[in-house]
This record gives structure tokens, C-alpha cells and sequence, in this order.
């Protein structure tokens, strides 16, 4: 579980997540880093996620866009 002073902080944060890839490409992986670090379960993540702002109608969502950061972070961790 994660505290929840940090939660809030990073609830915060999230909402810009999908606009501010665009001009810092790595950040779904930086996020993705940061869940894994915290040992955030589903639930937490999908609870994230959905403060999401997204504008209009994106083929590639942001939770499509965290998973596949989450699986490079993983398999990153598996290698090293």
C-alpha cells in the first residue's frame, strides 16, 4: 500500500501525464518506474490512470500506452 501523502502528490501529477509525453517521451516509463518501485497494486494503477486528462478520442490510451511502459520496466528488471 502506498502512503498517502505520496498518493496525493502523485495523483497531482498524473493528471497532466498524457500531455506532458508528448514533450517528455519517457514519461509513461518514468511513471511506470515509479509503480513499480511502490509495489502499487491493479487497483492503485488503474485508479491513477483515470485521472488521466486525454483529449479527444486517442487510439493509443494512456492505460495502453503505461502497459507497455510497465512490461519495458519489467523486463528491464529481469535482465539486469
Amino acid at each position: 500500500m502506498v502512503t498517502p501523502l505520496l498518493t496525493i502528490r502523485f495523483e497531482e501529477r498524473i493528471v497532466t501525464l498524457d500531455d506532458e509525453s508528448i514533450d517528455f517521451p519517457a514519461a509513461y516509463k518514468a511513471v511506470a518506474s515509479i509503480i513499480r518501485s511502490l509495489s502499487m497494486t491493479q487497483e492503485e494503477t488503474d485508479s491513477l490512470l483515470g485521472k488521466v486528462d486525454v483529449y479527444g478520442e486517442p487510439k493509443i490510451t494512456p492505460k495502453m500506452k503505461l502497459d507497455k511502459a510497465l512490461g519495458q520496466v519489467d523486463e528491464e528488471s529481469a535482465s539486469a
